[in-house]
């Protein structure tokens, strides 16, 4: 009949997606790089058009929370076969090797007609799209001992997958700096200047660097804490590394004075960032797990919270509790039942003040409990 089946390029989990909840938009990294328009809102979710999708991977790159993956192959293969092919570069003397990253149509002409040509330790990796890879991988990488990355595409990549890779790239070169490593060891490379590139090989070592061993994992987040906790260095000189806004890492600000602690912010957080103090009013805070989306900062009615892209470098710090704002609950006038905050009460009867149905002895019951506000209002 002529029908056929569409190869399904990318794996979507909503179940972690940062994309929307309760009717307020956060993310949007995939669907504003998708080279081929074929992700798009449904609300809350994104939905991946299987028949407009070309498989360039990018999507999957920018995905901060890893909703979106790579069908095949999955990143607990490519991890795994990235930290075998480092040890075996290793063993065979080839102490930090380059890993060279290409797809098919990018580069496979090229490289088979210089491949004799390439340095030793240059180690050419066939990829299904050159964009498939993220900031997990790459990472990854040099945490199992690889001394540099270089991602390569042709002149027919589509702009916006070019953007993605330079935006990542980025954003990998600001970590490495901060953390005191070379921010040149992850790279772009035109497929056409493959054979007068300037490798950036390290000198000759004596002996391997000391190289992570973690296995790979299909958890997108795990897998960049541990390669970012290797390559943490043990003392440290800075405290945290600033990051452009597109980042997936970073912390928000609560304007004490202005939050009212009603959790708004807490009810859409895809992550677990953000936290309440179940029987006292209290917001807790997670660095790790943000990955900024925007989500908390849109839900609030107090306009109360800020977003600052950025990275601790010391790893326990990133994953600490830490409190952004508290108070005592307020009791109410008439039972002294605790129901809310003060700072809540006062917004409210702020706002109210000029109601008409809130005059006089009225605007007392915005200070009571939901019981003692009905038995008022029928005894009066």
């Amino acid at each position: 009949s002529g029908a056929f089946e569409k190869p399904q390029y990318v794996l979507y989990n909503a179940e972690i997606c940062a994309h929307g909840a309760r009717g307020i938009t956060g993310c949007t990294r995939c669907v504003d790089h998708c080279p081929a328009g074929a992700i798009a809102s449904i609300g809350e979710w994104i939905e991946v058009d299987a028949h407009r999708c070309h498989g360039m991977g990018s999507c999957s790159g920018v995905c901060p929370t890893g909703a979106l993956t790579y069908a095949y192959p999955s990143l607990s293969d490519t991890l795994n076969a990235m930290r075998r092919i480092v040890a075996t570069c290793q063993s065979a003397g080839m102490f930090a090797p380059c890993i060279l990253l290409y797809d098919e149509e990018s580069a496979a002409e090229q490289l088979k007609s210089i491949s004799t040509a390439l340095p030793d330790d240059v180690v050419p990796w066939k990829l299904e799209e050159a964009g498939s890879t993220g900031i997990e991988v790459w990472l990854g990488a040099l945490a199992y001992g690889a001394g540099a990355v270089r991602i390569v595409y042709g002149e027919r990549t589509p702009d916006s997958v070019r953007a993605t890779l330079a935006q990542q790239i980025g954003i990998a070169g600001e970590i490495l700096k901060g953390l005191g490593h070379d921010a040149d060891a992850i790279g772009l490379l035109l497929a056409s200047e493959i054979d007068n590139a300037t490798w950036p090989l390290s000198e000759a070592k004596e002996s391997p660097a000391d190289s992570a061993v973690f296995a790979g994992m299909d958890d997108k987040r795990a897998a960049l804490r541990l390669a970012l906790d290797h390559l943490t260095p043990l003392n440290h000189s800075v405290e945290k590394i600033a990051l452009p806004p597109s980042s997936p890492f970073g912390q928000i600000h609560v304007d004490r004075q202005a939050c009212t602690l009603c959790m708004g912010c807490v009810s859409v957080c895809p992550t677990g960032a953000l936290a309440d103090g179940v029987d006292t009013p209290r917001l807790d805070f997670i660095e790790w797990n943000c990955v900024q989306c925007g989500l908390c900062q849109s839900a609030c009615p107090e306009s109360a919270i800020r977003l600052e892209a950025r990275l601790l470098v010391d790893p326990e710090a990133r994953r600490v509790k830490r409190n952004l704002n508290q108070e005592e609950p307020f009791g109410c006038i008439a039972c002294g039942k605790p129901f809310a905050t003060r700072s809540m009460i006062d917004k409210m009867a702020e706002k109210l003040a000029e109601h008409r149905m809130f005059q006089g002895e009225a605007l007392d019951r915005l200070k009571m409990c939901e019981d003692c506000r009905v038995k008022s209002m029928f005894e009066s």
